[in-house]
């Protein structure tokens, strides 16, 4: 009976992909009314709030994601371009509109999207190799406080401190 929707395995794991995205994509909604122009101290949490929400929430995205990207390949491209682009792109925007602005500091956007986003995945899962270091609660607020307070403390410059400008500035 599956296979009179599926005409491959593969489409079922697509399939099933596909559905994760649309499972996130009200919280993905909530990115579109943030403003270039808006405070880094207010879009940050919402961001991180964002990744870890998906984490904790659609654990499933997670892993089909990493599955898509280093076993399956094939159409994860296209897929992705479809679900993920807009909420990366969008998130290297602000960043680079606030680089441009001096509000935080002049660092590749891309690689901080990307930087931010692994903080979240990957960090609780890391942190338990540590020595001594107890694990995130990813779903807390704290946590997501935690993960606030450091991405402000790495990108918005410190009182007196001149700001950096983007390369068009």
């Amino acid at each position: 009976t599956l296979f009179r929707y599926f005409e491959h395995k593969e489409d079922i794991f697509w399939a099933a992909l596909i559905s994760s995205f649309e499972t996130i994509k009200p919280r993905l909604d909530l990115l579109d009314k943030v403003s270039h122009r808006d405070a880094p101290e207010l879009v940050l949490p919402k961001i991180l709030s964002l990744f870890g929400d998906a984490a904790t929430y659609s654990p499933e995205l997670v892993r089909l994601i990493g599955i898509a990207f280093l076993e399956v390949r094939g159409k994860v491209e296209s897929v992705c371009r479809d679900h993920l682009s807009p909420l990366f792109t969008s998130i290297a925007d602000y960043l680079a509109a606030n680089i441009k602005a001096g509000r935080i500091r002049n660092l590749n956007p891309a690689i901080l999207t990307t930087a931010i986003a692994l903080t979240i995945i990957a960090q609780p899962e890391l942190s338990r190799f540590f020595e001594g270091h107890r694990d995130s609660a990813l779903g807390s607020r704290r946590t997501i406080d935690e993960y606030t307070a450091f991405w402000l403390n790495v990108l918005v410059p410190r009182a007196g401190e001149t700001p950096l400008r983007g390369p068009e500035a």
